[in-house]
């Protein structure tokens, strides 16, 4: 009690200190390397996640399929290797050199050979033409999402009007041949009719069909599975649950960069080592890069991801900043709840619309994202309501007008 008999002035709040240590927070050393190995199990499992939900549509969607064949064929180095593909199967069934020769004045067809060689250049450039012009954009699309919608039928086990035909799965490109050879004059055979670049063959059926079979329940599984080994590792870090998902977000942006840097030493792989023939390579790369683009897309998601649990992490911890950022956030977390509520659903709105990755587009990740998201918010408000119980309206205001210009305060 004060002498003078003036109040004496009441004692200051605490500021949230920052969390204890393992030992002091009751986590035992055991428990503690469990939660750093379930982040690390986790991250893996997102990393093959990612793969099986991109093979998954990619191979077995035939919408996905259909616009990524449609998007590859738009290349020009994939237009030229497939313009030289299909010069190679006209000449393998039209003996071009013996219909010149039947062209050709008595004393020039000796030279019949060398015409032939010389108009096969001729015809690359016009299959050239003709693959880039509309019409044949609009066939093999066409022809690309038959062969495609076979294929996923004839994996899933086939039916009774479905199956493989001669024992392969192929691209029927005979009335692209024809076309190509009506171009340039030429007299093709009935066989002609039957130009394919095949997928699949009989043989392969098997070992498709099971990998199909695993590839799909993996696709399901596996994020769930990480998202499961993320929230017990975040679960069993009793006092150190803020540091745990700070480590979170840091696997899952590991595990973005592992699946960048195993794109690209898969494509140097692909192009340099198995593609045999050096005049494809840039249409293999081409075409690599549109096949990737949305495991690309996916990785961003990833790592944008990783970045928000992190930022979560830093705003609930003991900073000056974050909690200087949460007692400005008091007021609206105590009494405003529906205004903090709206304008996070604004802040998913907008996202949606503006989608800048594709997982914005899908309904499964967007409700998944934004569960995640909701439960986050909810424990920073709690977490704020519980540090700052009398804040008043107009502290984020007040705040604000401190760092103005002219401020009394810096």
């Amino acid at each position: 009690m004060s002498t003078s008999g003036t109040p004496s002035a009441p004692a200051p709040v605490p500021e949230p200190s920052p969390d204890k240590p393992d030992h002091a927070a009751g986590m035992s050393r055991g428990r503690a390397w469990s939660v750093r190995i379930l982040v690390i199990l986790g991250s893996l499992v997102l990393v093959l996640a990612v793969l099986a939900l991109w093979i998954s549509r990619e191979a077995l969607d035939t919408d996905t399929y259909s616009q990524t064949s449609s998007q590859i064929l738009e290349q020009p180095a994939v237009q030229q290797a497939l313009a030289r593909t299909m010069v190679d199967q006209l000449y393998a069934n039209v003996d071009v050199a013996a219909q010149l020769r039947t062209v050709l004045p008595k004393q020039a067809q000796g030279l019949a050979p060398v015409a032939a060689a010389a108009l096969q250049g001729y015809a690359v450039q016009a299959a050239e033409v003709l693959i880039a012009s509309d019409r044949f954009q609009q066939a093999w699309i066409k022809a690309n999402r038959l062969m495609h919608s076979h294929l996923v039928l004839v994996i899933n086990g086939g039916g009774k009007r479905v199956s493989t035909f001669n024992g392969e799965v192929a691209i029927q490109i005979g009335p692209m041949l024809g076309e190509l050879a009506s171009r340039l004059g030429i007299q093709p055979p009935a066989s002609i009719a039957n130009g394919k670049i095949v997928i699949m063959s009989s043989d392969q059926l098997s070992t498709v069909q099971k990998l199909a079979r695993w590839l799909k329940a993996a696709a399901y599984v596996l994020p769930f599975l990480a998202i499961i080994l993320f929230g017990i590792a975040i679960y069993l870090a009793t006092g150190r649950r803020r540091e745990t998902v700070r480590a979170c977000g840091i696997g899952i942006i590991v595990a973005g960069i592992v699946l960048i840097v195993g794109r690209t030493m898969i494509g140097n792989y692909v192009v340099d080592n198995l593609v045999k023939i050096p005049e494809n390579r840039p249409a293999a790369s081409a075409a690599w890069g549109v096949l990737t683009d949305d495991l690309r897309d996916a990785t961003r998601t990833v790592i944008a991801v990783g970045l928000i649990a992190i930022i979560w992490a830093w705003v609930s911890g003991a900073g000056k900043r974050a909690i200087a950022a949460r007692r400005a956030f008091a007021p609206y977390a105590r009494k405003h709840i529906d205004r903090v509520y709206i304008a996070f659903a604004l802040v998913i709105l907008l996202l949606i619309a503006w989608a800048p990755t594709n997982a914005a587009r899908r309904l499964l990740p967007v409700v998944v994202l934004t569960v995640l998201a909701i439960i986050g918010l909810e424990a920073v408000r709690r977490q704020t309501v519980s540090e700052f119980p009398d804040a008043e309206d107009g502290t984020l205001a007040a705040g604000i007008r401190s760092h103005l210009p002219g401020s009394r305060r810096t």
